[in-house]
C-alpha cells in the first residue's frame, strides 16, 4: 500500500492521509507526539516501529508458509518492505 504525502509542516514531519482515513482523531495526537520529540528520539522510535513491523511480517509469512526456508523468508520480507529491484535503481546522482 502506497501512502500519499499531503504536506510537510514546519517541524519537518510529513502528514499522511492514511491516518485520517482510519481514525481522524488519531492523526493529530500522533503528530503532536512526534513534534514533541527531538530528532534523535524520533529516529529511535522509527527504528523500533520498523523492527515491530518486520517481526509481525515475519510471523505472518511463517504462519502462512510453515516449511519455508530462511532464504525464501528473507526474499519475501525483502519484497514486502519495498526493497525490490525498482528501489535499487533509484540511485541518487553523484
Amino acid at each position: 500500500m502506497k501512502i500519499k504525502i499531503n504536506k510537510k509542516n514546519r517541524s519537518g514531519i510529513q502528514e499522511y492521509s492514511q491516518y485520517r482515513k482510519i481514525c481522524p482523531q488519531t492523526e493529530p495526537v500522533y503528530l503532536e507526539i512526534l513534534r514533541s520529540m527531538d530528532g534523535e528520539k524520533r529516529l529511535k522510535t522509527a527504528f523500533k516501529l520498523y523492527e515491530i513491523a518486520l517481526n509481525l511480517s515475519r510471523q505472518n509469512v511463517l504462519e502462512q508458509n510453515p516449511n519455508i526456508t530462511e532464504k525464501e523468508l528473507k526474499k519475501i520480507l525483502f519484497k514486502r518492505f519495498g526493497y525490490g529491484p525498482r528501489r535499487s535503481t533509484n540511485k541518487s546522482p553523484g
